[in-house]
């Protein structure tokens, strides 16, 4: 079968026949049909793996930072986001990185401003001494000397040694051991000085003893509750205990003083 055109030129002084094989041009049409068809099927099979492939890397990248977020909720700021791809997830992960950095950063100025504090609060324990209560104990030294000369020396040397350490600015932490040692002392005193009007009982488990302390952490203790404890009351009874419980020193100081106002003051 054929297909036959005819076409006139030269103002109708020709006449062109065309005549073209049916099967050729099916062939023809069915060729580039199949063409166009392979065509776009490539082009939507390299779309679907692309997209694909592209899905998944966001969604990698999302989970990703979903992980470092959660550790930072439980406290782990130690976690970086890394996203190399360049899309909006590396806007993100960059935020966050900036801004745990920036945390990290203020944490540890807070940390060093916490220590130093700390250092200077306790150098001002280190440096100060009650007046009052040398006063009244060089008071009581002076009757003493007269009355109970040996008594008199027992509380000097207590004071003496009192002062010695107090005033020694080598080391700022000692074990629990040497601050009760140190204590003791300060005991001496305060039961020379009120007689039996004063009593206390300490109690420290062996394995606290050598637990590590700031230096003048015991008496301020003590002191606070023979300072607000005697009130108008004629006796009173401290005690003082130390133990370990779940890795921790746990000191506890009670008195059967006058208490506190249940009114908090202005």
């Amino acid at each position: 079968m054929y297909l036959v055109s005819r076409q006139n030129v030269y103002n109708r002084m020709f006449t062109v026949y065309s005549v073209s094989d049916i099967q050729n041009i099916v062939f023809s049409l069915t060729l580039s049909s199949a063409m166009v068809i392979t065509a776009l099927a490539a082009m939507s099979g390299w779309v679907l793996i692309s997209s694909r492939k592209a899905t998944e890397r966001k969604t990698e990248d999302f989970y990703r930072i979903l992980d470092v977020m959660k550790g930072a909720r439980e406290g782990n700021l130690e976690g970086l986001i890394q996203i190399d791809s360049d899309n909006e997830f590396k806007i993100i992960a960059d935020a966050y990185n900036e801004t745990i950095a920036s945390l990290k950063l203020q944490m540890e100025n807070n940390k060093k401003m916490a220590q130093l504090v700390a250092a200077a609060q306790n150098k001002q324990l280190l440096s100060q001494f009650n007046p009052h209560f040398l006063y009244n104990t060089l008071e009581n030294i002076r009757y003493m000397c007269k009355l109970e000369p040996a008594t008199a020396e027992r509380m000097v040397y207590s004071l003496s040694s009192l002062l010695r350490y107090s005033l020694d600015g080598s080391k700022a932490e000692v074990t629990l051991k040497e601050d009760l040692e140190h204590l003791k002392n300060y005991l001496t005193i305060l039961e020379r000085r009120f007689g039996s009007r004063f009593g206390y009982e300490i109690e420290v488990a062996k394995d606290a003893m050598e637990c590590r302390i700031p230096k003048l952490v015991l008496q301020p203790m003590i002191e606070n509750a023979v300072k607000y404890g005697f009130g108008n009351q004629l006796n009173l009874n401290v005690e003082l205990k130390a133990y370990i419980h779940e890795g921790r020193l746990i000191m506890i100081c009670r008195d059967d003083g006058i208490g506190m106002s249940q009114k908090c003051p202005q």
